[in-house]
């Protein structure tokens, strides 16, 4: 794998105060995600590792709707 290129990347998303009803009564906490990556780049592979939701935050983009923990993906494209 001749010619390599590293990238890292760190994301971080912040959600306010949301409101799921029209008379604004019912209130959603906002949220603080951060979220890496870390790519390798060759000749004709691509690596790519997510981690999402590093904080493990507990959050609902929908009430009643609980999203995932900390999780992680691995991509690969051969082009």
């Amino acid at each position: 794998l001749l010619g390599k290129k590293y990238r890292l990347g760190l994301n971080y998303q912040f959600t306010s105060l949301r409101y799921d009803a029209p008379d604004e009564t019912n209130k959603l906490k906002p949220v603080h995600m951060l979220n890496a990556t870390a790519t390798l780049l060759a000749t004709k592979h691509k690596i790519r590792l997510d981690i999402n939701n590093l904080l493990n935050q507990e959050y609902n983009w929908v009430r009643f709707s609980p999203m995932p923990g900390i999780n992680a993906e691995i991509i690969y494209s051969y082009q």
